[in-house]
């Protein structure tokens, strides 16, 4: 049995989370029930309504651990996760994305404290600790790009787009230009071909702003295996057929130096040469996890 964060082995079968991943994600010693089940979801939005601007197609709600009752507890405001359960058309998104955000980290893309929970009727939902809000609950600045490069459309839009942005106002651009171009190395890698503008952020830091940590990282290809595009913003004017020259033009683009450049080839390596074990250390089920590694090995192929 393993982790329902991280999805490493774990010695006590009886507790669901290593102790430390658990207080990390819900910042307690306990666990937190959720005390519906997907089928509720629609009266717990109920709530929500008019008062949340989170978007996207899958079912979000903001909720915060209530210490008194042990449990989730779903609010309009002052939330402090967002739990986001699997929608019926997507089976397992859940756990796909909690696999790909781990796997970004391997590949040191820093995101917010996630993992999976169980919901009263015993499905897996996708929880993650808002980046947008202080310990205290105090709101943040944070903005997406759609919203910096006034786009209307959040698919219309390229990465030398939020390139040039952070070269100009980023409060480090040499360290943000680089930790953009990983991110798109790995997004290509595994089939996140709907990581739109609205999927990149800018934010507030005592320092000054920054390029946000990851989020909304997902296999959208395993997921949505019609998908059409392979990148959902371009990337040197395309969305397909992306080659490692694509990818080296990027970084010459975002002036990143070659030695630099190819240190992030060599983690894409190590990442494929332990894809294998991360995935089957997931809660995938087999066929998807099948899949998953047909995506990457065809991507990763085209890199190296």
């Amino acid at each position: 049995m393993n982790c329902l964060v991280c999805e490493r082995a774990l010695q006590d079968r009886n507790r669901p989370y290593h102790p430390h991943c658990a207080q990390v994600l819900f910042g307690s010693s306990f666990v937190p029930a959720i005390g519906f089940a997907y089928a509720d979801i629609p009266t717990e939005a109920q709530k929500l309504i008019g008062k949340m601007s989170i978007s996207g197609v899958q079912p979000k709600l903001s909720v915060v651990v209530n210490k008194d009752e042990k449990r989730f507890s779903v609010v309009p405001t002052g939330g402090t996760h967002i739990l986001k359960p699997t929608p019926e058309a997507f089976p397992f998104l859940s756990e796909n994305e909690n696999l790909c955000m781990n796997l970004s980290r391997e590949m040191g893309i820093e995101t917010p404290p996630h993992g999976l929970v169980k919901m009263a009727d015993d499905r897996l939902a996708y929880v993650i600790r808002r980046f947008d809000r202080d310990t205290v609950g105090n709101k943040i600045p944070v903005e997406d790009f759609a919203q910096l490069l006034g786009k209307t459309d959040k698919y219309d839009g390229s990465v030398e787009q939020i390139g040039k942005f952070l070269k100009r106002h980023s409060c480090v651009p040499f360290i943000d230009t680089q930790k953009l171009f990983v991110r798109i190395l790995f997004f290509f890698l595994m089939g996140n071909g709907d990581a739109h503008l609205k999927n990149f952020a800018f934010v507030w830091r005592p320092a000054g702003y920054r390029l946000a940590d990851g989020y909304d990282i997902v296999s959208s290809r395993l997921a949505f295996a019609k998908e059409s595009d392979e990148m959902a913003i371009t990337v040197g004017g395309r969305k397909n057929r992306l080659v490692k020259k694509d990818f080296e033009d990027l970084a010459k683009y975002l002036e990143i130096a070659d030695r630099q450049r190819d240190r992030f080839f060599e983690m894409a390596r190590a990442l494929g040469a332990n894809m294998g074990a991360y995935v089957r250390n997931s809660f995938l089920p087999q066929k998807q996890r099948d899949e998953l590694m047909a995506i990457f090995q065809e991507r990763f192929a085209r890199l190296f």
